[in-house]
Formats: C-alpha cells, sequence, structure tokens
C-alpha cells in the first residue's frame, strides 16, 4: 500500500474537506439519517482520530506503545469534569510519560505504557468524586457529526504537517536509526517528547468526543482491550500512513457495527461462540441432571422471580432494552449472550445496585 503513504495534492485536500464538512453540516441540519447511523459515523470518526495518532507513535517513530487508551480516559474523564482543560491534561501527561521512558525502546516501552494505562485505570477506579468502578454519569451531550469532523480533519492536518516538516524527518530518522540520527544532529529526545505530546494530545480529544457521546464512562471502557483495538486499526491500515489510518478505522468500525470485531475475525468469533455455547449447554445438562437426580423442586408454572419490560439506560447508551425473563421452580436457567449484550447489567437490577429507567 505504498500509494497510501503518498502524500495528496494540498487542492485535493482542501476540496474533499469542504464536502465533507458540508455533508456533515447537512445530516445534522436536515436530519438525513437516522441516529444509530448518525452514532457508526462520529463512531468511525473518534477511532480515525485514535488510529492516526497512535500511528505517529508506533507508525513514523517506530516505537510500540500499548497504552493509549490511558490518554482517551484521561480525556473523557478529564471533559467530563472541566470541559475547559480536557485538552491540555492529556498533553501534559504525554510529555511527563515520554520524559519517563525516553531511555526505553521496544518491548521495554511496551511495558511502561501498559503500566501507565493500568495505573490510570485504576486510579479512577479508586475516585469516588468520578463514580469510581460504577462509573461518571450526567455528561452533557456536546459531540455532533460536524464537531467530530472538524477534529478528525484538525488532527489528520496537524499529523501530516508535522510528519512532512524537519521535525517529522527527525522522527522518521529516529524510527530508523536513533544513534545514526542523533549522530547527524538530530535533536532525538525532543523528537520523541513531540511525537508522545501531540498523539496524547489527540488521543485526549478522541477521549473527550467518546464521553460526550455515550454521556457515560466508566474505567472498565479504557481497558487493555480498547488499546489492543486501536493497535489492530492501526496495523490494519498500515504503519507510518495517514490513508492507512483512516483505512484501518473505517474497516474495523465496520466490522464492529456488522458485529465483528475486527477484519478476519469471523472464524475466531464463531469458534468462540461455540465454544461457550456449549460449555453453557453442557452446565445447563449437568444442572438439568442434578435437579431431576434429587428430585428438584415442583414443577410449576407459577414463577418465582419476574423481569418485565425492563429498560437500563446510562445517559445515552442503553445496556437493557425491555428485556423480561421469569424463573420458575424446578426449572434450570440461564442468560447467554456476546460481551456487552447486558448480562451483568440484568443481575445488577435483579439485585438491586440499579434502578432500572423503565419496567419492573
Amino acid at each position: 500500500m505504498r500509494f497510501l503513504q503518498i502524500p495528496p495534492p494540498r487542492g485535493v485536500l482542501l476540496a474533499l474537506v469542504c464536502f465533507a464538512l458540508s455533508a456533515c453540516f447537512a445530516i445534522e441540519k436536515f436530519n438525513i439519517v437516522d441516529d444509530y447511523v448518525r452514532f457508526i459515523l462520529i463512531t468511525l470518526g473518534i477511532n480515525i482520530i485514535l488510529c492516526a495518532s497512535l500511528n505517529l507513535v508506533n507508525g513514523w517513530m517506530g516505537e510500540f506503545s500499548v497504552g493509549h487508551a490511558g490518554f482517551m480516559a484521561l480525556g473523557a474523564y478529564l471533559s467530563a469534569i472541566v470541559s475547559a482543560k480536557w485538552l491540555v491534561g492529556a498533553a501534559v501527561v504525554g510529555l511527563l510519560l515520554g520524559m519517563l521512558s525516553f531511555k526505553t525502546r521496544g518491548d521495554y516501552l511496551a511495558i511502561v505504557t501498559l503500566a501507565f494505562l493500568m495505573i490510570v485505570k485504576s486510579g479512577i477506579e479508586n475516585i469516588s468524586y468520578v463514580g469510581g468502578p460504577r462509573g461518571f454519569l450526567g455528561i452533557g451531550n456536546e459531540t455532533t457529526l460536524l464537531w467530530t469532523a472538524v477534529w478528525v480533519f484538525l488532527t489528520l492536518w496537524v499529523i501530516r504537517n508535522l510528519v512532512y516538516s524537519r521535525y517529522g524527518r527527525g522522527i522518521i530518522a529516529v524510527r530508523e536509526d536513533e544513534i545514526a540520527a542523533g549522530a547527524m544532529g538530530v535533536d532525538t529526545r525532543k523528537a520523541k517528547l513531540t511525537a508522545f505530546v501531540v498523539s496524547s494530545f489527540f488521543g485526549g480529544v478522541a477521549g473527550a468526543l467518546f464521553a460526550h457521546q455515550l454521556q457515560f464512562i466508566n474505567p472498565g471502557s479504557f481497558d487493555i482491550v480498547k488499546s489492543t483495538e486501536i493497535l489492530v486499526m492501526v496495523y490494519l491500515g498500515g504503519i507510518g500512513s495517514l490513508g492507512g489510518s483512516v483505512l484501518g478505522a473505517t474497516v474495523f468500525t465496520w466490522h464492529v457495527a456488522d458485529g465483528h470485531f475486527a477484519a478476519g475475525s469471523r472464524f475466531a468469533n464463531a469458534l468462540s461462540s461455540a465454544r461457550h455455547y456449549g460449555l453453557a449447554r453442557v452446565r445447563l445438562v449437568r444442572a438439568t441432571a442434578r435437579i431431576s437426580k434429587k428430585g428438584g423442586g415442583k414443577m410449576t408454572d407459577e414463577p418465582l422471580l419476574e423481569m418485565r419490560n425492563v429498560t437500563q439506560r446510562f445517559g445515552g447508551l442503553c445496556a437493557l432494552s425491555e428485556a423480561s425473563f421469569a424463573v420458575r421452580a424446578g426449572h434450570a436457567h440461564g442468560i447467554i449472550g456476546p460481551n456487552g449484550a447486558g448480562k451483568t447489567t440484568a443481575f445488577n437490577v435483579i439485585t438491586g445496585i440499579y434502578a432500572p429507567t423503565q419496567g419492573d
């Protein structure tokens, strides 16, 4: 995909930007698409920002950072608390992390950034002011399609100009050979710090957009799985390429919206689902056999526990939608579904941890 690494003419870029912003304005103004499509388009924009910003470190600088979700978490929580200062917060932390990890490379940098991610996640879980492990509610719905598009193009424009500037050539030189780059007069420390700060800055931007899109965030949204998803987008589209970042984020977002986690994962997901379904089925058969052997309880159609049309929302996120089921004596029951289907939320509603938005 060498063509993706060739910068397009400025006139073409300007025309594409004007067309895209006009289209986003028309979609917002005249409601051309429904809310679901608008949600997917906003998610695509956030993923492009995440992918392009991480590509600056993992692609052009040649390092391997796995803690990008930590910067996303900082931007999300800081934007939810003080919306005027969220951008600077993630960039400052990126500067500190870059200074601390200045002498590390390769696997050691991956370990440092992974530790940073764990520290951020654990720290947020222990701060009751932002909801702790239960999450942060009451965030305003400020993320629009037009606002997201503006940040996408600003991200791509800044990173493009940085990469093709003298500082960008220094970053690429560090990737090829840091010792040789230093011998040729490149300030390797400044190049690495610049890449870290810019990358973390736009990671925080993506986190802020994400928080104001869902209107609910919790530490579990920014774990190692989230960082892995960003890495998948980067390497799917191609490292060291802005066009590849857009392509990787688009393919990944489309597959997630289509019910898959990433390109090429259909077989793995099917195999995993079959394995878990098989285990659940075996456990269900064994439980039923134990009930039959012991006599169980009296078989009856009278429900011991019933949930009717329960809906649970966390801000703009709908975790349960009109869920209904009944538990009867003498029967074995189980709730089976993929990650994010609402199984844990259903149990939390039943046990009284959450008060349902509607239903009983």
